[in-house]
């Protein structure tokens, strides 16, 4: 049950820092997160923190509450339309839903 999951073991901005380290200018850092955990505003400021707040993308939590976040190490913002144009062609190659992905996909902007 995911009431009773803890907080990440590895949750630290150092921990990110030596993601973000890991990564090729164009890598991601994919993260799945509780969103409705007590840690999950702390874990993505430390994201944020490291990563820089226009580099923090998030999907919508699902039902259970899993909110998957991820982190560019080169921010980009991308346009919706270059964002729709790939998931037609994620949809077309393998058959998985990225439009409906599309829509429940955002910044995330941290508070200040």
């Amino acid at each position: 049950m995911t009431e009773e999951a803890a907080a990440p073991v590895l949750d630290s901005s150092e921990f990110y820092a030596d993601c973000k380290q890991l990564l090729t200018d164009d890598g991601i850092m994919t993260v799945n997160l509780f969103g409705r955990s007590s840690s999950f505003q702390s874990t993505v400021d430390k994201i944020t923190e490291v990563f820089g707040a226009n580099a923090v993308w998030a999907f919508k939590a699902t039902r259970e509450g899993n909110t998957i976040v991820l982190a560019q190490r080169t921010p980009t913002q991308p346009k919706r339309e270059a964002l729709q144009a790939q998931a037609v062609e994620i949809e077309s190659k393998f058959g998985l839903p990225a439009s409906k992905w599309l829509k429940v996909f955002k910044p995330i902007y941290v508070k200040n």
